[in-house]
């Protein structure tokens, strides 16, 4: 099995939308999600749960799934 990664120049995460955990954000799927932390509450990456799956949304605060 792989595990796939993603990776970001610092240039291009800081023309991403600024976004916040618990904002409500219309994901790829059509569907709105609720960006939620990490569970030790650590804001650095913040997630979205769609179905019984967990997808990563943003980096810092900058949002990543549509780059």
């Amino acid at each position: 099995m792989t595990t796939p990664f993603t990776s970001f120049s610092n240039e291009a995460l800081d023309k991403q939308l600024l976004v916040n955990k618990g904002q409500m954000i219309t994901m790829p799927c059509g569907h709105d999600h609720i960006l939620i932390p990490c569970d030790d509450g650590n804001e650095t990456l913040l997630f979205y749960e769609c179905g019984e799956k967990v997808f990563l949304a943003a980096v810092n605060h900058r949002l990543i799934t549509y780059v």
